[in-house]
């Protein structure tokens, strides 16, 4: 009998029903099985289902887990062990950021076991690494002889742990200007979901039961301002002032890519996710965010613009974005105008006696503090204010750096200035020694740090415990070697032009895949 058969083509009309239909069918069905499992599985089942595809796509899975890192900087997707509630302290806690940078170890490792290294050499950025591990180990040090509770401090030593870990990689494997271009889009991406989760929030005035994803109660506050409440959002950092902490860091990092001149596409990206990005940071109503925003971003807009067309037409730069800000803000000027002109209920006026409680602290332990994660479980001692205020308040002090000499004494202060000095002189270096965007990447983490630590006065946080700072450290460290990097030094390595040409007795065979100086004064891979 004679085979046969019957062709079956769709008309034209009816294909974009059918796969419709079948992209709606694997959507329900994905969504029942996220619907039957616990919250914290729901983002590992997302990346297990997500990774091989985009091993496939990209063909670089570790290229694509270095900009997966960048992008997931805000999402806090954890899984807590060991929960200290009293003393609001989650425990240990497994991230996905933790995941994907022990992907990217596994992806380093493997290609030191098969011979496939871009540079043999191990990097450890001393500048940058030296007074970070000293503080680092002080902080532990400083723990472990007066916590009352080990296992509480080792739970907050743990995040520096992990951002010497990250910032080891990045030091080690930064190595093409694409990485670095790569990371400011991942970053720009992470911005501009984590804005819209907060004008989201502020438009509808809730939460959306993100706890997955890092949203808290705390997520969306309002506070009695004048004579109407005022809403805060906090997207998935958890409080509006740590998604303030965050946007102050990334904004200069969008703004330089947006400076940089690449391409259309890139620019229009940047530009969108800063407008985005500025708009979130206007709705968290954080004065501090806004100051340190206000003080550092023009003169980083200014000095970007310099060195491409002058003093004179970077001021007019300036001046026309100073113009853009004030659009951005002008929907909602009421509710700005009201924060920072009418009276919060006395809780500014709440940080004083915080700031008395703080020194009481300090004065009586000068050397090593009270340990990690020990202020709030103590600082009722040293609690002689008229308004016994850490009754009322349950936050530590609103000042980093008081609240760091709290925690690990004045050394670990001292410690934690030269690290931040270290990374300041290396940004700054590193904007201008090097070239094209790896310069202006130098200078936005500049703007970031300087903005940041202006925001810390008026605001607490551990720095450095996060991969928030972990990122921007690992550049700054990795720039110290750009220039030196063997490929363009007296001994290069095989692959790059001038080691092909020594190797071919001064035949100029070039490589296709090998190594390149690019304009940045950094290698361009060609892979």
């Amino acid at each position: 009998m004679r085979e046969w058969s019957v062709p079956m083509r769709l008309p034209e009309v009816a294909r974009p029903v059918v796969v419709g239909g079948l992209a709606a069918a694997a959507a329900a069905g994905l969504l029942w099985a996220l619907s039957s499992l616990e919250g914290k599985w729901t983002g590992a089942l997302l990346i297990g289902l997500f990774l091989p595809w985009a091993a496939v796509i990209t063909r670089d899975i570790e290229r694509f887990l270095l900009v997966l890192f960048a992008f997931l900087l805000p999402i806090n997707a954890n899984v807590h062990l060991g929960a200290y509630p009293a003393a609001g302290v989650l425990g240990f806690s497994l991230s996905i950021c933790d995941l994907t940078l022990l992907g990217l170890y596994g992806t380093w490792v493997g290609r030191l076991l098969t011979g496939r290294p871009h540079d043999p050499r191990i990097r450890v950025a001393p500048s940058i690494s030296l007074p970070f591990g000293l503080f680092v180990v002080w902080s532990g040090l400083a723990s472990l002889l007066q916590a009352r509770d080990l296992n509480l401090a080792i739970y907050a030593w743990i995040p520096f742990l992990k951002t010497c870990l990250a910032m080891f990689y990045l030091v080690n494997n930064i190595r093409h200007e694409r990485q670095l271009v790569g990371m400011a889009l991942a970053l720009c991406a992470g911005m501009l979901l984590e804005s819209a989760i907060a004008f989201a929030q502020y438009a509808l005035g809730t939460t959306f039961g993100l706890q997955v994803f890092g949203e808290t109660g705390k997520g969306m506050l309002y506070h009695e301002i004048g004579i109407s409440p005022l809403a805060r959002v906090g997207g998935t950092l958890g409080h509006p002032n740590g998604l303030a902490l965050y946007l102050g860091m990334v904004l200069p990092i969008g703004l330089v890519l947006m400076l940089a001149g690449r391409r259309l596409r890139v620019t229009l990206f940047a530009t969108l996710a800063f407008l985005a990005g500025l708009g979130a940071l206007v709705v968290t109503f954080s004065r501090g965010g806004w100051i340190g925003f206000i003080l550092t971003v023009p003169v980083v807009v200014w000095l970007g613009m310099c060195q491409r067309v002058g003093w004179v037409s970077a001021l007019r730069a300036v001046a026309g974005f100073m113009l853009a800000m004030a659009l951005v803000v002008l929907p909602v000027f009421g509710a700005v105008s009201q924060r920072l002109f009418e009276s919060d209920q006395g809780r500014g006026l709440s940080r004083i006696p915080q700031l008395q409680v703080a020194w009481n602290m300090i004065q009586s332990n000068p050397i090593f503090g009270v340990g990690l994660s020990h202020y709030t479980l103590r600082m009722k001692e040293y609690d002689n204010t008229l308004e016994r205020i850490s009754l009322r308040v349950s936050n530590p002090v609103h000042n980093t750096y008081l609240f760091t000499a709290a925690e690990t004494g004045f050394p670990g202060l001292a410690l934690l200035l030269w690290v931040v000095a270290a990374l300041l002189r290396v940004g700054w270096r590193g904007f201008k020694r090097c070239e094209g965007f790896a310069s202006l990447l130098c200078l936005g983490i500049v703007g970031g740090l300087a903005g940041t630590l202006i925001h810390d006065l008026v605001e607490f946080q551990r720095f450095g415990a996060n991969y928030v700072f972990a990122l921007p450290m690992g550049i700054l460290g990795a720039s110290l070697f750009w220039k030196a990097d063997p490929a363009i030094g007296p001994r290069p390595w095989p692959g790059a032009p001038s080691a092909v040409l020594q190797r071919t007795g001064g035949r100029d065979v070039r490589p296709t895949r090998g190594v390149v100086e690019g304009a940045t004064g950094m290698p361009v891979g060609l892979h």
